[in-house]
């Protein structure tokens, strides 16, 4: 017999049906929206806890100072009544008492001087700064500046219920958890358009 050559060219195209195509847009929208919504609730936490570290930062600096200013002034008290004391004015126990002062002021500031370093390593971690970086707040400046004002809630303080609704409309936790409810619609609406089979033509 004689060998033939046999060649075959064929095309074949799948035609999907029951919106399957449009449901997997939905579900990515979905899902990118999602995404965003905890996004900006990470970014909202973020920045809570700036503040919160923030504050405290410039809390315990002010108290640090105070104290600091304490241990002078019980220093020359306690120097004064030294004087004193030689010069027969005062007992020694004023002196004991003015010493016991002085200890007690420095204890206390080693203790606000710890805190302040805790403080500032948190604040220095969270804004992304080796530990033990020098943070000295000048101020306690206006937290809300440069950042967009909440809208306004056109009702009284009394009016909880406004009140809690316009939270609801402003937290984005909320707002990430409801974009994940409508993903898991579309999602469910996908499964059920891929129990329609597709059509194959070749």
């Amino acid at each position: 017999g004689t060998a033939e050559r046999t060649y075959r060219l064929g095309v074949e195209q799948t035609f999907e049906l029951g919106g399957k195509r449009k449901r997997r847009l939905a579900v990515a929208e979905a899902q990118r929206e999602a995404t965003e919504a905890d996004l900006a609730a990470r970014r909202l936490d973020l920045r809570a806890e700036v503040r919160r570290a923030y504050v405290g930062l410039y809390a315990v600096q002010r108290e640090a100072a105070a104290f600091a200013s304490l241990v002078d002034t019980a220093d020359r008290l306690y120097r004064v009544a030294q004087k004193r004391e030689a010069a027969g004015d005062v007992p020694v126990y004023e002196v004991l008492q003015a010493e016991v002062a002085v200890l007690t002021a420095q204890n206390d500031l080693q203790l606000t001087q710890v805190r302040q370093q805790e403080q500032g390593n948190l604040l220095a971690t969270l804004l992304g700064l080796p530990l033990g970086s020098a943070l000295r707040l000048e101020s306690l400046p206006a937290l809300e500046g440069g950042e967009a004002a909440p809208s306004t809630v056109g009702s009284k303080l009394g009016d909880v219920q406004a009140l809690t609704s316009a939270a609801y409309a402003q937290r984005p936790e909320l707002a990430s958890l409801d974009a994940a409810a409508e993903t898991a619609r579309q999602q469910e609406a996908l499964a059920k358009a891929n129990r329609i089979p597709d059509l194959s033509v070749t």
